[in-house]
């Protein structure tokens, strides 16, 4: 039988009340749950840009790299000789 379960328990019940009774302290629970949400705001916002800088690069890329033209006349060539 496991006795550090509810002495875990009883001690999260005890800190809850202890913190429901001050008035200058917010439960660590919530401020977590605040960091988690400005954090996943904050990632979102960072890729974006990301993302879009990460498109362009790739258009850029494809445009440069690949000449259609060229391509068709040298495969028409090897193709029908």
């Amino acid at each position: 039988v496991e006795i550090t379960s509810p002495i875990r328990r009883a001690h999260v019940i005890l800190r809850k009340a202890a913190l429901a009774q001050s008035e200058n302290t917010m439960e660590l629970n919530v401020l977590k749950q605040v960091v988690e949400e400005d954090r996943k705001r904050w990632t979102g916002c960072f890729m974006l840009p990301v993302m879009l800088l990460f498109f362009a690069l790739y258009c850029a890329t494809v445009v440069l790299i690949e000449d259609v033209t060229k391509s068709h006349l040298i495969n028409y060539a090897f193709r029908h000789p």
